[in-house]
């Protein structure tokens, strides 16, 4: 039997998919990711047209420095970085939706 956080995850994983499916995106969950390394890497595969990998987080609270940051000023994105780790970049769907649209990845 899957646990609570396995499932919370996997429905995750589904909702983020298909999100990118009704933009027009390739994108399909990768099978055993996080329990075989190598070709089952990532959480989410998009086809050729973005040719990427993307991992899936979800929690209950954690992120709150994040979402506040986004919050501050009306900011579009946040850009992070933990000492001696590489820059990251934080936005809300409607923004990468919006970056997507323009550079004509989406429909």
């Amino acid at each position: 039997m899957a646990s609570r956080q396995k499932i919370k995850g996997s429905a995750f994983e589904r909702e983020i998919v298909g999100w990118f499916l009704g933009l027009g995106i390739d994108a399909e969950r990768v099978p055993l990711s996080g329990a075989a390394k190598g070709s089952y890497s990532a959480d989410i595969r998009f086809g050729p047209v973005l040719g990427m990998t993307g991992e899936c987080k979800r929690f209950a609270n954690g992120l709150g420095k994040l979402y506040a940051a986004l919050e501050q000023d009306g900011a579009d994105m946040v850009f992070a970085r933990a000492d001696r780790k590489e820059t990251i970049v934080c936005m809300n769907l409607d923004t990468l939706e919006a970056l997507l649209k323009q550079a004509g990845w989406a429909e």
